[in-house]
Protein backbone atom coordinates (compact mmCIF):
# COMPACT_ATOMS: atom_id res chain seq x y z
CA UNK A 1 0.00 0.00 0.00
CA UNK A 2 1.36 3.42 -0.93
CA UNK A 3 1.43 6.24 1.55
CA UNK A 4 -1.11 8.92 0.76
CA UNK A 5 0.20 12.38 0.02
CA UNK A 6 -1.62 15.12 1.82
CA UNK A 7 -1.41 18.80 1.13
CA UNK A 8 -2.19 21.23 3.83
CA UNK A 9 -3.12 24.82 3.13
CA UNK A 10 -3.47 27.03 6.16
CA UNK A 11 -4.13 30.73 5.95
CA UNK A 12 -4.18 32.87 9.02
CA UNK A 13 -6.18 36.06 9.34
CA UNK A 14 -5.23 37.45 12.74
CA UNK A 15 -7.25 40.65 12.27
CA UNK A 16 -10.38 38.96 10.88
CA UNK A 17 -12.24 39.18 14.18
CA UNK A 18 -12.00 42.98 14.04
CA UNK A 19 -13.63 43.05 10.60
CA UNK A 20 -16.45 40.80 11.80
CA UNK A 21 -17.07 42.87 14.92
CA UNK A 22 -17.01 46.12 12.92
CA UNK A 23 -19.61 44.74 10.48
CA UNK A 24 -21.82 43.51 13.31
CA UNK A 25 -21.57 46.91 14.99
CA UNK A 26 -22.59 48.61 11.72
CA UNK A 27 -25.64 46.37 11.56
CA UNK A 28 -26.46 47.21 15.18
CA UNK A 29 -26.19 50.94 14.47
CA UNK A 30 -28.54 50.51 11.49
CA UNK A 31 -31.08 48.78 13.77
CA UNK A 32 -30.76 45.49 11.91
CA UNK A 33 -31.29 42.21 13.71
CA UNK A 34 -32.95 43.75 16.75
CA UNK A 35 -34.12 41.06 19.17
CA UNK A 36 -36.51 43.22 21.17
CA UNK A 37 -37.79 46.78 21.40
CA UNK A 38 -38.59 48.09 24.87
CA UNK A 39 -41.11 50.93 25.09
CA UNK A 40 -40.98 52.97 28.28
CA UNK A 41 -42.94 56.21 28.58
CA UNK A 42 -43.09 56.46 24.79
CA UNK A 43 -39.32 56.02 24.37
CA UNK A 44 -38.21 53.10 22.18
CA UNK A 45 -35.05 51.24 23.15
CA UNK A 46 -33.89 48.50 20.79
CA UNK A 47 -31.86 45.71 22.29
Amino acid sequence: MEAEETMECIQEFPEHYKVILDRLNEQREQDQFTDITLIVDGMYVQA
